[in-house]
This record gives structure tokens, sequence and C-alpha cells, in this order.
């Protein structure tokens, strides 16, 4: 059994493809030997954003401080604190801090792929997603692998 603040946890900057004022901290992973799923802790500072970005695995994500929109190809989706949003797998996404506040929220994500992901395929970059990036799934972490063919 753990109990872990989040603020203990050595934060990092994922400030790639126009992420922009983000801290991550990965709470529980299998590296701290949750088996499943990993939980990570986002801040979004006002006017930032996080990586436009797909991959075969779901996002749980709960709203605890602030607020902002979920940006998908359907568009914009507000949010605020007590708000829960769920991104599908291979949904393209991205979240923006629109509050004067910093933005925080817990994001789940599964440590390994399922079966069911691993039957979706990994999305191409192409002028609908101008500006993402895709996963490598070999290793079920964000890369930078996959950039728009044009400028």
């Amino acid at each position: 059994m753990q109990v872990v603040t989040a603020t203990s946890v050595a934060p990092s900057a994922p400030e790639a493809y126009g992420a922009a004022g983000v801290i991550m901290r990965e709470i529980f992973t299998a590296a701290t030997g949750a088996p499943t799923f990993a939980m990570r802790h986002f801040e979004v500072a006002p006017g930032g954003q996080t990586l436009h970005h797909f991959h075969p695995w779901e996002h749980e994500v709960y709203i605890l401080d602030g607020a902002g929109e979920l940006i998908g190809e359907d568009g914009a989706h507000p949010f605020a604190a007590g708000d829960c949003c769920y991104t599908a797998p291979n949904e393209l996404h991205q979240f923006r801090n629109t509050g004067a506040l910093p933005l925080r929220f817990l994001c789940i994500i599964p440590n390994s792929p399922s079966a069911a992901a691993m039957e979706t395929p990994v999305r191409t970059v192409d002028s609908t997603t101008e500006g993402a990036t895709s996963c490598d799934v070999s290793d079920w972490r964000m890369t930078e692998a996959a950039q728009p063919a044009h400028a």
C-alpha cells in the first residue's frame, strides 16, 4: 500500500508540438508497483495546453481545479473542477487552460496495451491532424515519431 503527496513526485515538463506551461507528475506507474494503470497529475498554467496528440489507448481524467477545454476533432468541450473527461483510443485530443488560475487534473492510462487497444490502428498524421503526434505503441510512451508532412 502506498500514500503519496502529489507534489512530492518529481515533475517533468512535456513541451513538444505545441504543449506549453505543462507540469506532469507520474504518481503511480508500473515502476512504482501499480500493475495495471498509471495515475498522472497534470498542472497547466493559465493560457497553457497539453500536447495535441493521439494514441491507441484511452484516458480517464478528473478535473481537480481550474477550467478549460478538451479539444477534439469535433470541437471544444468546456470543463471545470469536478468534471470528468473520457478520451477514446486513437481520438485526437488536447487539454487547454482557459481560466485565470492553474488547471489541475488526474489522468489515468493503462500501463500496458489492452487487447482492444492492440486492435485499434495507430492513426497517421494528415491535414486533419496538423501539428498532432502519434505515440509509439512498443513502449507506450508519447513520442515525437510522427510529424506533419507539411509545414
